[in-house]
């Protein structure tokens, strides 16, 4: 949606790095983002039961060569969109990455074409920069991921421990373990 921006940065527009690590400072990086007509449609109405939200990612920047990353912002964050600053949890479950869930900017969005949403992303004492995206997403319901997971098929124990991050040594023990204890 949004070009990265490096601070980390944005994906409802352009991708923005927010700037420079900054371990004893305070920044703040501003991302514009326009609406295009189809995003506007499928916001309003601003209704819980509306499937669509404006949400923000953030990751390490150094990550994202890699694909798939996990959602984390800087220790210490202050988001604003359009002047209204955001009450979320930022930190996720004692603060591991990957367990914060990406903050919903659609109340604090103006939906009018031609005009451009601001997000201030202001932080400070990081020694990383980190990347912020924002996205138009489809939240979906427990009965639509099942189906989902059901239409995709079945994943056999071989080739999901192929894809984990088990190392192969211990990946042949199990599977040896598990062949030898089948004759019994």
């Amino acid at each position: 949606m949004t070009q990265p921006y490096t601070i980390a940065g944005n994906i409802c527009g352009p991708l923005n790095t927010l700037t420079e690590a900054c371990p004893s400072s305070r920044s703040s990086t501003p991302i514009q983002a326009r609406l295009t007509t189809e995003m506007i449609a499928k916001l309003d109405p601003r209704s819980p039961t509306n499937p669509y939200r404006l949400v923000l990612f953030c990751t390490l920047s150094a990550r994202v060569p890699y694909g798939n990353c996990l959602v984390e912002f800087p220790s210490a964050v202050e988001i604003r969109c359009n002047g209204s600053q955001l009450s979320a949890n930022l930190r996720g479950i004692k603060n591991r990455p990957g367990t914060v869930n990406p903050p919903d900017l659609t109340q604090y969005a103006i939906l009018m074409h031609g005009v451009s949403n601001r997000v201030d992303i202001t932080f400070q004492d990081s020694k990383s920069n980190y990347t912020a995206l924002l996205y138009l997403v489809e939240k979906l319901t427990v009965a639509q991921l099942v189906e989902k997971v059901k239409k995709r098929g079945y994943i056999s124990k071989e080739q999901t421990l192929n894809r984990s991050m088990v190392p192969k040594l211990m990946r042949k023990v199990l599977m040896c373990s598990e062949s030898s204890g089948s004759g019994r």
